[in-house]
């Protein structure tokens, strides 16, 4: 009986960390996209030179 209840107490955990690890996979996905979105959208507004336009495309 002891080993069954410990087993639904660790599903219940692990279906917790699964939701909160999905939950930060999206948020940080969702970050990323949007500062790439920002930084190609706004590269030609930026006044850099172009060697240093060139560094921040290749990092």
């Amino acid at each position: 009986m002891a080993i069954e209840n410990d087993y639904e107490e660790w599903k219940e955990i692990r279906s917790r960390a699964d939701s909160i690890a999905t939950a930060v996979f999206l948020l940080t996905g969702g970050a990323l996209s949007l500062s790439i979105n920002v930084m190609v959208g706004n590269k030609s507004k930026l006044k850099l030179s172009a060697p240093l336009l060139e560094n921040i495309t290749l990092a």
